[in-house]
Order: C-alpha cells, then sequence, then structure tokens
C-alpha cells in the first residue's frame, strides 16, 4: 500500500505542476493578447497622424508576445524543482549566448528604439521637410523602426539610421507654424544712394507674390515698415544691407530668395547702385616698386 500510497503522492505533486503551468501560460496568453490589442489601437492612431503603414510597427507587438512567452517560460521553470537545476544550466549558456547576440546586434537594437522614440515623441512627421545638416535637407517619405528615408530636391532617396538622426539637431520646416523669415544681403558701395537702394529692395519685395506682410497691431502701432531694410554693417570697401523678407512656407521663401537676387540686382544696375568688387594688388618677390613720375 506505501508503494501505491507513494504513486499517489507523485500523481498529484505532477497535476499540481501541470495546473500551475497551464495557469502560467493562459495568464501569459491572455496579458499577450490585451497588450497586442492596446498596442494595435496606438500604432493604428499614430500611423494615420504619421501617414505611414502600420505594419512597419508590427515588429513591436511581436516582441512584446516573446517577451510574455519568455517570462512565462522562466516562471515555469522556477516553480518545478526538477526543471530549476535544469534552467539554470540553460540559462547560464543562454546568457553568453545574448550578451554576444546584444553586443553583435547592439546598432540595430539602437536604431530600432530611436525609430519607437521617433514615433512617439514626433519631432518630424511623413511628408515634413527637415534639414539634419547643412548638405541633407528633404521631405520625410517613410518612418520605419530602423531608418528614415529623406526625398532631397534632387530627387534622391538619402537613407539616414534613426540613431543618428535622433541624436543630430533637426530643422522641421513644417512644424506648427510653416511661416519662415528669410534674410536677404546686398552690397552696395560707399558712394551709391543708400535711401534709394532701400526703396528698391522694398519696392522689387512687395511686388512679389509670394511676398507676405505678417505684421499685427503691435507693428502697426509702432511703424514697423513690411519690409524692413537695415543697414547691418559697414566693411572695408561696402555696406551691407538686410532685408527681412516673409512668406507663407518654406518652398514659397526659396522662390521669393532667389527672385529677388535678381531682380533687385537688375533694378540696382538701372538706378546706378553699384555693387563693389574686391580689388587685390599682387606683388612678386624680386619686382622692382612702382615709381610715380
Amino acid at each position: 500500500m506505501s508503494i501505491f500510497s507513494g504513486l499517489d503522492q507523485i500523481s498529484e505533486l505532477e497535476t499540481k505542476y501541470i495546473i500551475y503551468i497551464i495557469i502560467t501560460y493562459v495568464i501569459a496568453i491572455v496579458l499577450t493578447s490585451i497588450i497586442r490589442k492596446l498596442m494595435s489601437i496606438f500604432i493604428n492612431n499614430r500611423s494615420k497622424f504619421l501617414k505611414v503603414d502600420p505594419t512597419n510597427y508590427n515588429f513591436l507587438k511581436h516582441a512584446v508576445s516573446f517577451i510574455i512567452l519568455m517570462l512565462a517560460t522562466m516562471i515555469v521553470f522556477y516553480i518545478i524543482p526538477d526543471l530549476r537545476t535544469l534552467g539554470t544550466t540553460l540559462f547560464a549558456g543562454a546568457g553568453v549566448f545574448a550578451a554576444v547576440l546584444a553586443f553583435a546586434s547592439q546598432a540595430a537594437l539602437s536604431n530600432i528604439i530611436s525609430g519607437v522614440f521617433i514615433v512617439v515623441f514626433k519631432p518630424f512627421r511623413v511628408s515634413d521637410l527637415i534639414a539634419i545638416h547643412p548638405n541633407i535637407i528633404g521631405y520625410v517619405k517613410d518612418i520605419t523602426l530602423r531608418h528614415t528615408v529623406l526625398n532631397d530636391f534632387e530627387n534622391k532617396m538619402i537613407v539616414i539610421p534613426n540613431a543618428q538622426i535622433s541624436s543630430d539637431t533637426i530643422v522641421n520646416y513644417h512644424i506648427d507654424d510653416q511661416r519662415l523669415c528669410r534674410h536677404l544681403f546686398f552690397n552696395i558701395s560707399f558712394d551709391s544712394d543708400l535711401d534709394l537702394a532701400i526703396s528698391i529692395m522694398q519696392d522689387e519685395i512687395r511686388k512679389h507674390k509670394y511676398f507676405k506682410d505678417f505684421r499685427d497691431s503691435e507693428d502697426f502701432k509702432y511703424g514697423i515698415e513690411d519690409v524692413r531694410v537695415v543697414v547691418r554693417e559697414i566693411t572695408d570697401n561696402a555696406v551691407v544691407l538686410r532685408a527681412s523678407i516673409w512668406s507663407s512656407n518654406p518652398e514659397e521663401s526659396w522662390i521669393l530668395h532667389t527672385d529677388m537676387n535678381r531682380q533687385i540686382k537688375l533694378r540696382f544696375d538701372k538706378e546706378g547702385i553699384k555693387i563693389p568688387h574686391q580689388h587685390r594688388t599682387i606683388r612678386f618677390e624680386g619686382d622692382t616698386p612702382y615709381k610715380k613720375d
């Protein structure tokens, strides 16, 4: 009878462990389903806002499911004493493998984490015009977990790792208020009519279709002009004028700026306003000094 009693105890013990295992994995599956459902709602809303395919972020849901199931497996190994020793050995070996894998893939993981931060904190969105370096500027075409794709003005696709773009200073021309004030510089000679040059610049800018007058009541109160032209600097050979010109968005601002460079130069030539040129005198060693008769 003692043998049968021992078998009954073993059977009860196995049954208890099986119940623990079933309960643990049921809880893990239910928790996974709830979290994946909440993440799907969040990702779909973010994807509509960013105008990207939500399948780009399915990796997050799969990663969460994998982590929860791994935790459930670790709990099962901890509950069952016979598996605890085996689990310690397996997890020790897995720890070494995970360390090697993490070291080899740290760049990829950094890009994924940075991609998540970009989606959550929204420093830019798809279709925004952004600049990262003076030579890297373009429209955002796609935001994935690994990289961001820009389309520049030469129609080249620029693929930038998310970790790099997250660590740089980003200029977003389309976030919130798209109005842009661009400074236009012109040098005139000392003998040119200063007031006439300022008047020409203001007149040409006002005539352009992309120039906008964004003055408010305070500006009118203090007599601020719609086109402010100031003497920015006086150099050795020129008077530097700077005009502040407003437009509705960066695209129109660029056209306005380039058109004004041409139109003002033509008006200066017509009105006799001179743009000075630098003159250099070069002397070679051994030349005889010039003597005036």
